[in-house]
């Protein structure tokens, strides 16, 4: 995607909005030790300052690599130049997000910026600049905030998961509970996107309306090097769940008659399958939940971030098309084949679920789904789809007309450039989930 920032450390006049393309697939796993991918970094770095994008090439995985190419580098550095100037210098201490996430900060003539890299062991993944000040703010709300934080692990067969178990104040009656669920990728238990944190802000006002909320980082991102080998769907999400709810299982003001899932985007999506094989589960909201394929859903991403700006190029749009007309023919014969940064067996695996036929046939349980008006990866044909869809009774659908897939107000343009400018989810829309729990 293309992230448009504005430094606000400049060292001259900058008349025009910094445009860097962010180029990431949809997941990335890695055995490498973090010292490899700095070092790798690092030299990205200096084969950028010299201008050698044949070495920069070199460094990048092979799915960056057919997004961007050596021409998609030229063409960035280029723009790049003409508004901040050349890249003078770098520091050569990396801060450390994660084990795959390494930034540094980077001196250009005209600003000092921060470069994100996204790493695993067949190359860079991803990159983009940040403004040096860009950090999470903390929603109004959390000065009225009556909650209690609890940093805790869950335990996963042999590993450990680092979560937050969000409680309201009043310890002593038993409280309705939710379990968020991330959405495509190594995603933090915040649902970290650029600078806005959707989980954590809805987990802060959930509290304060007497709501339970345990929240984890997947398992795809703290043990990425269990998902080297053929994976599913179900792999990825069914077990930091059921380790979740046993957790919550253990909480004596927990509510076990009243416990719902929050999923936001793929995890949205999946849901419906994840209640499914919880049975005291009682409902689920979705949030930007994807109703068409995920693969076609990423080719429209593209589309849509090309119409912004010309990037990425139509090779790379053709070539992605390519493996999407792929995956709509995918057969289990195709298990071990990589497309789009995932595993044919997970491909097969998203592919052999409906939704729709789910939600259809489960009883009991509700569900509510809402839509931002201003999202363009999970855009509004979706919430039509859904609605076309679904025949049960118990659910609900709600429409924000100025929210993005972050679930902050977005802009006409639907740029990744709002997920760097400081926000927060409304009240109001967190407000309609605790009414929704509650009721």
């Amino acid at each position: 995607m293309i992230t448009n920032v504005r430094p606000k450390c400049l060292k001259g006049k900058v008349t025009k909005l910094v445009y860097f393309p962010v180029f990431a697939v949809l997941f990335f796993q890695s055995a490498f030790g973090q010292s490899d991918f700095t070092k790798r970094d690092k030299n990205f770095l200096e084969a950028l300052k010299k201008k050698d994008f044949v070495t920069a090439q070199t460094l990048t995985s092979a799915n960056l690599n057919k997004q961007l190419g050596i021409n998609g580098l030229k063409d960035a550095a280029t723009q790049i130049n003409k508004q901040i100037g050349e890249l003078n210098s770098y520091d050569t201490t990396a801060i450390s997000d994660s084990k795959n996430i390494l930034r540094f900060v980077v001196h250009f003539e005209k600003a000092d910026l921060i470069m994100q890299f996204a790493n695993s062991e067949s190359g860079i993944e991803g990159f983009f600049l940040l403004p040096l000040d860009q950090a999470y703010h903390y929603p109004t709300y959390e000065i009225k905030s009556k909650e209690k934080i609890e940093e805790i692990k869950l335990v996963l067969d042999t590993v450990n998961l680092p979560a937050i178990l969000t409680l309201p104040n009043d310890s002593n009656v038993k409280h309705p509970a939710v379990v968020f669920i991330g959405g495509s990728g190594p995603t933090d238990y915040d649902e970290t996107i650029g600078i806005i944190k959707p989980f954590k802000d809805i987990s802060i006002a959930l509290a304060n309306c007497g709501i339970v909320s345990l929240r984890y980082d997947k398992q795809s991102k703290v043990y990425p090097e269990r998902f080297k080998r053929n994976y599913t769907v179900q792999d990825e999400y069914e077990p930091d769940l059921k380790s979740a709810l046993a957790y919550l299982e253990t909480r004596p003001e927990v509510d076990k008659r009243r416990i719902f899932l929050i999923g936001h985007s793929l995890g949205a999506t999946l849901v419906p399958m994840l209640i499914a094989t919880n049975p005291n589960v009682k409902g689920g909201i979705m949030l930007e939940a994807n109703a068409e394929p995920l693969h076609h859903i990423y080719l429209k991403q593209l589309r849509h971030l090309q119409s912004l700006n010309g990037t990425p190029s139509d090779s790379t749009i053709k070539a992605v098309a390519k493996d999407v007309d792929l995956l709509n023919h995918i057969s289990a014969s195709d298990s071990s084949l990589t497309l789009l940064g995932a595993k044919g067996s997970y491909w097969l695996s998203l592919k052999m679920y409906n939704p729709f036929k789910v939600i259809n046939s489960l009883r009991a349980e509700r569900f509510l789904i809402i839509q931002g008006g201003l999202d363009y990866q999970v855009d509004s044909d979706n919430l039509r789809i859904w609605q076309s869809k679904l025949k049960k009774g118990n659910t609900n659908f709600l429409f924000f007309s100025n929210l993005n897939h972050a679930l902050v107000e977005g802009t006409k343009a639907m740029s990744p450039q709002e997920y760097y400018i400081p926000a927060n989810v409304p009240i109001d829309l967190i407000q309609s989930i605790c009414n929704w729990v509650l009721q």
